[in-house]
This record gives structure tokens, sequence and C-alpha cells, in this order.
């Protein structure tokens, strides 16, 4: 019986640092086709859950946002779990000023929450988490432990957590040439619900560096 493996993955702690790292022009990736190269032999790819939040606070964004979205759904058969963006107060550290800002809520805690209500479900054997963020050792550690689950920690570009390296089973991160070898198609076409073939283009400039 081949081994499930179930994908983790935070979108903007990915999407971030592949801007950080100079790599814009791959952001039409697909990571299903991604991650099919990288399941060993002996294992099956179960699911892929995405992980983001709308921009809703940057209308210029927000449209190529949500077209990458449709194209991951459409034609990767990624599922797409959304947190959301929450205004916060901030003050400014020179001038003393106060100034509302952007901050994304509840990704880490809808990972941790997916991650372990499907180790329990006994959903899959391995988990690909394709994350850099910290608070989610305590449910890797919880999901290792009650139910045997095992992990692999996958680096975002320019993103690093030693304390989840040292709390998984294996550790990598994707190359340039990974990365470049598995965009999606351009354009996507899907069927819509009547039947009619439908066509999503990837965003003027993202086939640029950026």
């Amino acid at each position: 019986m081949a081994e499930r493996v179930a994908v983790y993955l935070d979108g903007f702690n990915f999407y971030h640092g592949l801007m950080a790292k100079g790599w814009g022009r791959y952001r039409w990736l697909d990571f299903r086709a991604l991650m099919e190269q990288r399941i060993r032999e002996g294992q099956a790819l179960e699911s892929i859950k995405y992980f983001t939040a709308s921009v809703t606070h940057e209308p210029n964004r927000l449209p190529r946002q949500d077209t990458y979205v449709r194209a991951l759904e459409a034609h990767s058969g990624v599922q797409v779990i959304k947190g959301t963006f929450e205004m916060r107060d901030k003050q400014c550290p020179e001038c003393k000023a106060w100034y509302k800002r952007p901050q994304e809520k509840r990704t880490d805690v809808n990972i941790a929450t997916h991650l372990l209500a499907d180790a329990f479900d006994g959903a899959m054997d391995t988990v690909y988490l394709i994350c850099a963020d910290a608070d989610l050792v305590p449910a890797v550690a919880f999901a290792k432990e009650r139910f045997g689950t095992k992990f692999v920690l996958i680096d975002p570009p320019r993103r690093h957590s030693n304390e989840l390296a040292d709390l998984v089973d294996h550790h990598w991160h994707f190359t340039e040439n990974q990365l470049r070898g598995c965009q999606l198609p351009n354009p996507v076409e899907h069927l819509n619900r009547r039947g009619k073939t439908k066509r999503i283009y990837r965003p003027e400039g993202w086939e640029q560096s950026a």
C-alpha cells in the first residue's frame, strides 16, 4: 500500500520568500507539478492545501491574487483555505505617530487545525510542510507523538525555522530549476458549470523578474 502524502503550504510565507529571493518570475507556479516531482517511489500525493488570505487592503494586487488562486484550483486541484487581514494600530518608533497596518490572521491556526484534524482522521501518513513559521511547532510535535505522522519540511525561498527543522524527519528546499520547470500553462483552460471552456491568463508582468 502506498504511503499517503498530504501537502500543507503557507502561501504568503512562500510568496514573500520568492519575491525576496528575486524569483518573482516564477509566481505562476504549479504546486501539484512541483510536489509530484518530489514524491518518492512508494508514495502517493493525496492532497495539497494552500493557506492564504485575500489582500482586500491592496486593490491593485487583489485581482492578480484571485487569478492565481482560481488557476491553482482549476488546473492543479489545490484546496485553498483563507484567513483574513486585520488593520492594527502601529506607532512609528521615530515620529511616534500612530497609523493602521494590515496584519495577516489565522493562517498558522488554520494550518495547525487542518493538520491535526487530518491526522486524527487518518487522512495521511506523511506531511510535506512548506512553511517556516515556528508557531507550528506544537502542532507538528503533537501529530508526530500522538499519531506517528512523518514530516518533511520544505523551506520557502529565503525562509527557515531551526525549531521546525530540528523536529521533522527530513528537511530540504526547492531549487530555481525546479520552480522554473513547474509553471502553470498560460492560459489555464477549464470547464465552467455549463460545460463551456474558460481561460485563466497569467497576470501581466508575472513573466518578468521581480
